[in-house]
């Protein structure tokens, strides 16, 4: 492990003793370190470079909205690579719940 130095304003210090408290972390190092490593995984997912993701899209919809199902539907057909499974649920009367687990590039 290498040892730096680095200067922080007085509100991103403080910032960052609220994470520090809020998460539990044992000292400063820790939460920089795991701030770091989500910081350049962000960047290079940004950046193109990660090459397959995973996730979850969940929304709730009226099912009588114009033409919404079909919509919806053709989307998933169009792009049928992303789509690993979908769960519909149906709410009430009017409501509907779709969760759909993805998988591809993250700017897909």
């Amino acid at each position: 492990m290498q040892r730096i130095t680095v200067t922080l304003d007085d509100d991103l210090m403080e910032m960052l003793d609220k994470v520090v408290g809020e998460r539990g972390y044992n000292n400063r190092s820790e939460a920089v370190r795991d701030l770091t490593r989500a910081g350049l995984q962000q960047t290079l997912v940004n950046a193109g470079e990660v090459e397959n993701s995973i996730g979850v899209l969940s929304y709730v919809y009226d099912h009588k909205a114009r033409d919404l199902a079909r919509r919806l539907t053709n989307t998933f057909h169009h792009d049928h690579g992303l789509s690993v499974v979908s769960t519909h649920v149906h709410l009430d009367h009017d409501r509907c719940l779709e969760v759909s687990i993805l998988r591809g590039g993250p700017r897909r």
